[in-house]
């Protein structure tokens, strides 16, 4: 009998593909629905949440095939805590060259309100740097701002997925 388990086991990691197999703890199915609900700015900077949001929406409308709806229509929900906005210097020190960076942290969870659990909760950092001279590609600091959305938006949309399995 162990025999024969033993030769299941083995056939079955061969003909899954790389032998690999995982395990989805949620599944969403193609009519499933997300609320993102506006985060709450903990910090000093104006309308940090409202490029944040747009930004986190955008990336789940443009990446997973979740429906974005009214929080009482939802079957998720992704709340949000801006916690922190520093912008210094590019090297830490007053720069001579124009050079600062944007650093924004963010907690974020995401809920099954059907099941009324916490599917993952994480804290997400991201920076990014510009410089008010014509030679950088970041000129401002609200395409700054709008570059670290990005990136915490789409590490927001990694975690989801990852927790999919997909």
């Amino acid at each position: 009998m162990e025999i024969v388990l033993a030769l299941l086991v083995i056939v079955f990691l061969f003909i899954t593909p790389a032998g690999q197999y995982q395990m989805q703890t949620l599944s969403p199915s193609s009519e499933a629905r997300i609320a993102i609900s506006p985060f709450v700015n903990k910090t000093f900077k104006e309308d940090l949440d409202e490029v944040l949001m747009a930004e986190v929406a955008r990336q789940f409308m443009l990446r997973t095939n979740l429906q974005m709806v009214k929080e009482e229509e939802a079957e998720f929900l992704l709340r949000g805590e801006i916690l922190q906005y520093i912008r210094e210097p590019g090297q830490g020190q007053v720069s001579p060259t124009g050079e600062y960076k944007i650093t924004i942290e963010v907690d974020a969870q995401f809920i099954s309100v059907k099941e009324g659990i916490v599917v993952w909760k994480q804290r997400f950092g991201e920076s990014a740097t510009y410089s008010i001279f014509e030679t950088a590609s970041i000129q401002t600091e609200q395409e700054a701002i709008k570059e670290v959305s990005r990136k915490i938006s789409e590490d927001i949309v990694d975690v989801t997925l990852n927790g999919w399995g997909e």
